[in-house]
């Protein structure tokens, strides 16, 4: 999804985004989520600190995992 898009955007997101990404950089994410915090939109972004794209080789996995489950436990019976 692009920012021009996240008008549309209806659920709550989480975008987890290495810093160290070569494949999309990490301000890719940085721009979808100013662009749904302009229109007060749920989403939250979490940026993994020397993060790639994979999480297979990413030391901060845990953290990305603990986020995730923090943030389907929150947003699980949300509309």
């Amino acid at each position: 999804m692009t920012p021009a898009l996240t008008r549309q955007l209806k659920w709550s997101t989480l975008l987890v985004h290495g810093t160290v990404n070569v494949v999309v950089p990490d301000d890719q994410s940085e721009a979808f989520y100013d662009a749904a915090a302009q229109y007060n939109l749920p989403v939250e972004l979490l940026l993994l600190e020397d993060g790639t794209l994979s999480l297979f080789s990413n030391t901060n996995r845990k953290q990305a995992f603990e986020r995730t489950a923090m943030f389907v436990r929150d947003n699980i019976d949300k509309p």
